[in-house]
């Protein structure tokens, strides 16, 4: 998959990046369609906030659900999500990494 990974102030790029995995039974993969950078991903791009190592940028995402864990009931494979996770947690954000929290609204 490739994604937009900021690795310095001023120094973005679109990567490739590993494909997501289910790695917990809470886990979800979304396929995205479109990703939006957050005014929270401007603070490193800026400078104003540390880039200790490169990450993926943009977390708010809408797409289609690819794949669920074990444990989960609030979305199913080919639904369409709008959600956002957390900044500067997972690859989600980016491509719709397993492992993270994520808040979805759901439409079949």
């Amino acid at each position: 998959m490739r994604g937009t990974v900021i690795h310095a102030p001023g120094d973005i790029r679109f990567e490739s990046l590993e494909n997501p995995k289910i790695l917990h039974p809470t886990d979800a993969i979304i396929r995205t369609a479109v990703t939006c950078v957050c005014g929270s991903d401007l603070w490193p791009y800026r400078g104003l906030e540390p880039t200790d190592e490169p990450h993926p940028m943009g977390h708010e995402y809408v797409g289609f659900v690819e794949e669920v864990g074990s444990e989960v009931t609030s979305v199913k494979p080919g639904q369409f999500v709008v959600g956002r996770s957390p900044p500067r947690t997972t690859p989600v954000r980016t491509a719709g990494t397993a492992s993270s929290p994520v808040a979805c609204i759901a439409s079949s």
